[in-house]
């Protein structure tokens, strides 16, 4: 599944946070999927992606099922919950660049009023 939000990431090369890295490995293995397909999916070398996985099971959120990484109930939950964490720090980003731009228009209105 194409992801544009992940593709721009990957575009301005932005190292992607630990939970961010977390999602696409969860978002990757819901239907099911071998590691090398998942290694390419989440584009992670295999250390790393050994070690994330490794944490997913202990912790219960994915399942392995033979040579099968899956998402657990409570790996779904961790996805539907970081979305609404996206979602609200995409309005919080705006938020404030909306305010840093208030605050540039008033210093701006304020110095050309002053002169």
């Amino acid at each position: 599944m194409f992801d544009p939000a992940r593709a721009l990431r990957v575009h301005k090369y932005k190292r992607r946070s630990s939970v961010e890295i977390l999602y696409d490995i969860l978002q990757a293995a819901v239907p099911g999927l071998r590691k090398t397909p998942l290694l390419f999916r989440v584009n992670l070398n295999p250390r790393i992606l050994e070690k994330y996985l490794e944490f997913c099971i202990k912790n219960g959120l994915i399942a392995r099922e033979g040579r099968i990484f899956k998402t657990t109930e409570k790996g779904l939950k961790f996805i539907e919950s970081y979305k609404d964490y996206a979602e609200y720090s995409d309005k919080l980003e705006k938020i404030s660049e909306n305010l840093k731009a208030i605050l540039q228009e008033k210093h701006i209105v304020q110095q050309t009023s002053g002169q």
